[in-house]
């Protein structure tokens, strides 16, 4: 049936509370989609868009290191043309002129290890989007994810903690991680939660590791705002229910605003164990709730 304006608030708040913690926000959406029968119009286009309001607190909350990365990637383009300069220079006037290194502090490398994460996150998750829509659609693909993700969240703790930085990650690991970020698109399976298991298992420092999880999400959501507005098949229904969708998004925004610090706090010094035994529960929540509407 058609969402009413509080029903996209409590959704919003539901985002909100979630997002920022390894228990899958839209696993939760999902759950409350499939409970209470709402069907904002058939595409992911409405939760995506609860992302952009948390998205905006991410932005907010770490702001000064997207500054730096944005003003290095400026440097980089900057010191590539430099480069190229000297390579002509060089090769016309047979001379060995030094070139510029262009990856020589940690936020060059963290902006290139942000870019492939990116990169493959688009691909993983474009290939999985058909699988994700279904799974709205039914409570046991989350109730197995939200297994799994508790599953993972376990053995991540079993690590001792590590003490990688941007220099001392292997662009692999970035191939990993967006790999596993891509896969989240699976309501149960968090992004933060796959991401900050993955980086901790990898040896990465902590405090690292959640501003990867957290500066990754930024562009993928973007990415997903874009394929699902592309790809919306009503746009007359969308267009009607726009307003309710941003009522949706600031409720997101504002309730992610107010909570966001102490997850990070919580997220840097503690364990995450808890979060597993809630996932569990999550998923045995969505089990009964699957066979009670039956």
């Amino acid at each position: 049936m058609p969402m009413s304006w509080l029903e996209a608030v409590w959704m919003g708040i539901i985002q909100g509370i979630t997002e920022f913690l390894p228990v899958s926000s839209l696993g939760h959406l999902v759950i409350f989609q499939n409970v209470f029968h709402l069907d904002p119009e058939g595409s992911m286009l409405f939760p995506v868009m609860l992302h952009v309001g948390t998205m905006i607190v991410i932005f907010i909350s770490f702001y000064r290191d997207i500054r730096k990365i944005f003003l290095e990637i400026l440097g980089m383009g900057r010191d590539l043309t430099t480069n190229i300069k000297i390579f002509f220079f060089n090769k016309k006037r047979d001379e060995a002129k030094r070139y510029k290194k262009i990856v020589h502090n940690n936020y060059r490398k963290f902006a290139i290890l942000l870019f492939i994460t990116t990169v493959f996150t688009a691909l993983v998750g474009y290939a999985a989007r058909n699988l994700a829509l279904f799974s709205k659609t039914t409570l046991t693909i989350p109730a197995v994810c939200f297994f799994i993700m508790g599953i993972l969240l376990l053995v991540s703790d079993l690590g001792e903690n590590g003490q990688k930085i941007p220099k001392d990650v292997g662009y692999g690991s970035a191939v990993v991680l967006g790999i596993m970020q891509g896969i989240a698109v699976l309501p149960g399976l968090s992004s933060i939660g796959m991401m900050l298991s993955v980086c901790l298992l990898s040896g990465f420092q902590r405090k690292f590791a959640v501003k990867y999880a957290f500066l990754a999400s930024i562009p993928s959501v973007l990415g997903a705002v874009i394929v699902e507005a592309v790809n919306v098949q009503d746009a007359g229904r969308v267009n009607s229910m726009f307003g309710i969708y941003i009522i949706g998004t600031i409720a997101a925004c504002i309730t992610g605003f107010f909570l966001i610090r102490r997850a990070l706090n919580f997220l840097r010094k503690k364990k995450y164990r808890i979060f597993a035994y809630y996932c569990f529960a999550m998923g045995i929540l969505a089990i009964a709730a699957h066979f009670a509407m039956k």
